[in-house]
């Protein structure tokens, strides 16, 4: 057999495997635009001015829970967890802490983490709410607070070298002064309402990490991501 017959014959086989790699970047590229859209039109829905809340009686006075410390020694995530639960006098145990979240700079998912608390807590029950709007935040953060209760929040933090999601502890809420008190790894930090909703919706700096890029994109995170006490 001639090189020509031998090569037309091989040219079906190279065609269809070429229209076949075609057809599954085309299916990426439609699943990833479609994620891109849902997440697009979910962010314009969350994102409400926070002049609303500034300008609110609602607010008319401060805010607070008990100050908290985060142990440093323990995974992001459970740092905080474990503060709000020795706040409540049932810490979470070390046989709850998953193998998955012994490297300190690895994330654990709200779901998880708010399953290991309600373990710890028992019959304490908690409410995990994701994609709020910067009003419907602020708003459940406050009445949390008015009950001297604590709220967990996903926060993407700025430092001098880099940036990094935790979860910080809002203990303080004080509109007419312009100031949310965070408990963080690093220790107790303020922010301004605007630079508060900036961490929670991962706005505060360019250099967002890839992981995080990615988790947005296909939702398994969530801007305005917060535990509550129920």
């Amino acid at each position: 057999m001639s090189a020509d017959c031998t090569a037309a014959k091989h040219r079906p086989t190279q065609h269809c495997a070429s229209r076949g790699r075609l057809r599954l970047v085309l299916c990426l590229l439609l699943v990833c635009g479609g994620f891109w859209a849902k997440g697009t039109v979910w962010d314009i829905w969350t994102d409400r001015n926070i002049e609303d809340v500034q300008k609110s009686t609602y607010y008319s006075a401060a805010a607070n829970s008990a100050q908290l410390r985060l142990d440093q020694n323990l995974p992001i995530g459970y740092d905080a967890a474990q503060a709000v639960c020795i706040s409540l006098g049932q810490p979470i145990s070390s046989s709850a802490i998953p193998a998955k979240a012994d490297d300190k700079d690895t994330l654990i998912f709200p779901a998880d983490l708010t399953g290991s608390m309600e373990t710890a807590l028992g019959s304490q029950k908690l409410q995990l709410e994701t994609g709020l709007t910067n009003t419907d935040l602020f708003k459940e953060i406050y009445k949390s607070l008015k009950k001297k209760k604590p709220v967990i929040a996903l926060m993407l933090v700025a430092d001098a070298e880099s940036v990094k999601l935790q979860y910080g502890v809002v203990t303080g809420l004080d509109v007419r002064n312009n100031r949310v008190t965070v408990a963080l790894s690093e220790g107790v930090d303020t922010y301004t309402l605007a630079e508060f909703v900036a961490a929670t919706r991962f706005e505060n700096t360019k250099n967002i990490p890839l992981r995080l890029r990615f988790s947005l994109l296909f939702g398994t995170l969530s801007r305005n991501t917060a535990i509550f006490l129920k």
